[in-house]
């Protein structure tokens, strides 16, 4: 087995801020992501959206810097806060065994 072999990825939520466009149709467009250790990454466009069904997660593929990514937002669950929420992107971890 290879190094790459014994090692299993973790994958953990990385809760961002996210900077917002609101459309005048009620449009939300994700612009930029604000890292936790200050670097924030401009969104260049939003390629794809999917919005939440059973699981209340929205989930878009952004290009950022040429690169696509993935980023999602977390509703809330009540029937007030469909708008409330929190982003998150995955954040991927090699773990030896």
């Amino acid at each position: 087995m290879t190094p790459m072999e014994n090692q299993k990825k973790e994958t953990t939520r990385q809760y961002v801020d996210v900077c917002v466009r609101f459309g005048s149709a009620g449009s939300i467009t994700p612009t930029a992501i604000n890292w936790p250790d200050g670097r924030v990454f401009t969104i260049n466009k939003v390629i794809d959206c999917f919005l939440a069904d059973r699981d209340n997660i929205d989930r878009y593929i952004v290009e950022i810097a040429g690169v696509s990514k993935r980023l999602f937002f977390e509703r809330g669950s009540g029937p007030y806060d469909r708008l409330l929420g929190r982003w998150f992107v995955v954040k991927v971890q090699q773990n030896s065994t």
